[in-house]
């Protein structure tokens, strides 16, 4: 009889309990490429202090970064956009992501632009949206629109929106406060840009900062289901997504359970 194998793949993060943040000011092109962003960084460069769109054609680009964080409470950064959004072009922020690629994952994301010129807060359910508000129905009807956007969200789930479209930053309005619970592990925060080939450049981000606790303890998948797929290949399904930069042999290891199967245990 055939060994089989499978493999147990684990996500973990290191004790710890303090206050952290992610603050991102895209000072550095070099900081930017350093690999503390992934995903589709080639339709995405520094210039002048700002993080800038770059692309050549009709496409969806999305870049992610690992938070480190739980608890989150508190999101912040200034987005310009040169040009009058559309249902064909439009700006996600993501607030909270459990997977890398928003086709599949469970997330809160805030969207500038649509067919109302408006700001829309979504929720996705394994990558299908869901409207939960939207709010400023025509503020990004013209040719340039800077606005600095403060989120915040307490351990009630009861969300809080900013807005200042001044050019000192100093004239912050209430958008909405609502209450809404996250159901998952959120591990990413980042941004989704929906373009057509003349609007790419024309989106600007700058001063990006999450805020929440470091993680205090261990976030294991808990295996599903397996199915046989075939010889010597398992199918494993856990109960929530996690990065694919797990899937690496230090993440688990061989252990001989018996003389036909071998079991992969965590470390």
């Amino acid at each position: 009889m055939k060994n089989v194998f499978f493999l147990l793949l684990l996500w973990f993060f290191p004790a710890q309990s303090c206050f952290s943040q992610i603050l991102d000011s895209f000072s550095s092109k070099t900081d930017f490429l350093a690999g503390h962003w992934y995903g589709d960084t080639a339709n995405f460069t520094v210039e002048g202090g700002e993080l800038v769109t770059k692309g050549s054609g009709n496409e969806i680009a999305a870049i992610f970064r690992k938070t480190h964080l739980q608890d989150i409470e508190n999101w912040a950064f200034k987005l310009q956009l040169d040009f009058n959004p559309s249902s064909a072009n439009f700006f996600d922020f993501i607030l909270l992501s459990d997977f890398p690629n928003l086709s599949s994952a469970n997330a809160y994301i805030l969207r500038f632009g649509g067919t109302e010129d408006e700001l829309t807060f979504y929720q996705l359910v394994n990558g299908k949206e869901q409207k939960i508000q939207s709010w400023a129905k025509g503020i990004l009807n013209q040719n340039h629109s800077a606005i600095s956007i403060k989120i915040s969200k307490n351990e009630f789930h009861t969300w809080s929106f900013m807005m200042d479209t001044s050019t000192a930053g100093s004239q912050w309005l209430p958008l909405a406060r609502f209450s809404y619970d996250v159901h998952f592990e959120s591990i990413f925060t980042g941004f989704s840009v929906k373009s057509t080939t003349t609007r790419w450049g024309k989106h600007k981000v700058d001063y990006v900062s999450v805020q929440g606790k470091k993680r205090h303890n261990f976030f294991l998948p808990k295996i599903t289901s397996i199915q046989k797929i075939a010889d010597e290949k398992l199918l494993f399904v856990f109960n929530y997504n996690f990065s694919t930069d797990s899937l690496s042999n230090e993440n688990f290891f061989f252990a001989k359970k018996s003389r036909s199967k071998h079991i992969g245990k965590a470390i």
